[in-house]
């Protein structure tokens, strides 16, 4: 870690520190119900997914999503992004699943904060998932 003034020092500009991880006290402060009250999650499983930049990803999630359905009547997924949102919606409507997907696109980390702490498991297949 740099001294304090090290930068503005050396190069004559201001500076920021930006901490790497997550900010423990977004979450800390987050509250599961609001979310989980608002789109009717209060008696559901609720599995996650973010972003991601590889669309097998968001395809994988929802058809595991399908699978786990066939089991467990009471799971949902939230995708929390805002990528190919029309092709994922059509996917789950063809596997019978769209009435338990939530789409979501989260613009702060506050936001973001909320929708993790109302969920019951965070989900990212890997990219060895495709073909199985």
């Amino acid at each position: 870690m740099f001294p304090r003034g090290y930068v503005k020092r050396a190069y004559n500009r201001s500076s920021r520190v930006v901490r790497t991880g997550a900010d423990v006290e977004l979450f800390h402060n987050a509250n599961e119900e609001n979310l989980r009250r608002k789109y009717g999650l209060e008696n559901s499983f609720v599995l996650l997914f973010v972003g991601g930049n590889v669309y097998a990803r968001r395809v994988d999630t929802i058809r595991a999503l399908h699978v786990l359905s066939k089991t467990y009547d009471n799971v949902r997924l939230i995708l929390d992004t805002a990528r190919e949102r029309e092709m994922l919606t059509s996917l789950a409507e063809k596997l019978g699943v769209k009435d338990k997907v939530l789409f979501l696109h989260s613009t702060s980390d506050s936001e973001l904060a909320e929708v993790y702490v109302a969920c019951d498991a965070f989900v990212y297949p890997s990219s060895a998932s495709r073909g199985v």
